[in-house]
């Protein structure tokens, strides 16, 4: 819901609720029909085992949103083994 709430235009989300009800919270969210890297630009539709990042502009924009919730990206260290 923060990145809904970041306000970046361009950026789009499923449709997503958050329902409290007798202390209990659910969030519900719109079934997307995933077919991996055919229908995916950026996430994961295997829950993280593969992550897809396969435009530049989603990309900016999810730093962009990133940036305005002060979210800082990870840090990946490449070893060579041979």
């Amino acid at each position: 819901m923060g990145y809904w709430g970041a306000g970046v235009k361009g950026l789009h989300m499923p449709m997503m609720a958050i329902i409290d009800y007798r202390g209990y919270r659910l969030v519900a969210m719109a079934y997307l029909p995933i077919q991996g890297a055919r229908t995916l630009v950026y996430g994961s539709a295997d829950g993280g085992e593969t992550v897809i990042n396969s435009s530049l502009k989603a990309a900016l924009l999810m730093r962009t949103a990133a940036i305005g919730m002060n979210l800082k990206g990870p840090i990946l260290y490449w070893i060579a083994l041979w």
